[in-house]
């Protein structure tokens, strides 16, 4: 949908807009600040200190610095960058309130938002993230994820770079997964318009055979039932 309208236009509409989805198979973000879509598996792994040494100009294209310490994510940093002893791969139903997956959402926000690193001024952007049913569901996971985060913090990559970061209650929006298909069902992505053969009245059944899961889930309209 980032591609349809010219870059000035996106500014007005979508200011700092964004979409992710740190799913089981792969991590994807797109914006209206990049229109380029990031894309990286969901493994993890330190960064090998004495590779930096061999060579300090080698830098990690994603990678989070939080105190000491520094972690390359996907597989090509992480084998070309990352300590081989330590490598995680993040496909447990309990990662979506673990340290990794949020570091995972950071560097979306950090590749998706590249044009603002090291600039003073704060990003707010507006956007979605997307997550299981099982975790959607789970309200105790969803005020973990709002905690970590919500409000101002700073995020560094290995390098050094920065991006100052601020997000809102009112510009954060948490889905089931299978909300990002149904608005594929219901939207022409070329225009934006609502097809005119679906019917927003009615019950739609979303059946999302992921990676490690197949989730089905019920829409009266384009409002997701619970129970």
């Amino acid at each position: 949908m980032f591609n349809v309208l010219p870059q000035s236009l996106l500014n007005v509409i979508y200011p700092q807009l964004f979409a992710f989805d740190a799913g089981n198979g792969m991590c994807k973000g797109i914006s209206g600040d990049t229109q380029e879509l990031t894309l990286f598996e969901p493994v993890v792994a330190p960064l090998t200190t004495q590779r930096a040494l061999i060579n300090k100009d080698e830098q990690p294209k994603f990678s989070i610095r939080y105190g000491d310490r520094v972690d390359v994510f996907g597989i090509d940093d992480v084998f070309a960058h990352g300590k081989r002893s330590a490598i995680r791969r993040l496909n447990s139903q309990e990662r979506y309130t673990s340290a990794d997956y949020f570091h995972m959402i950071d560097v979306l926000f950090f590749q998706c938002f590249r044009e603002q690193v090291n600039k003073d001024g704060l990003v707010r952007p507006t956007g979605v993230i997307n997550v299981p049913i099982a975790q959607y569901n789970d309200d105790d996971v969803i005020a973990k994820m709002r905690a970590y985060l919500l409000g101002e913090r700073t995020i560094t990559n290995a390098a050094g770079d920065v991006l100052h970061l601020d997000l809102s209650e009112d510009r954060l929006l948490i889905v089931p997964e299978s909300y990002g298909a149904l608005m594929h069902h219901a939207y022409d992505p070329a225009t934006l318009k609502r097809r005119t053969d679906v019917d927003l009245n009615g019950s739609t059944l979303v059946v999302d055979i992921g990676y490690e899961t197949t989730d089905m889930s019920l829409f009266e309209g384009l409002r997701y039932q619970r129970d």
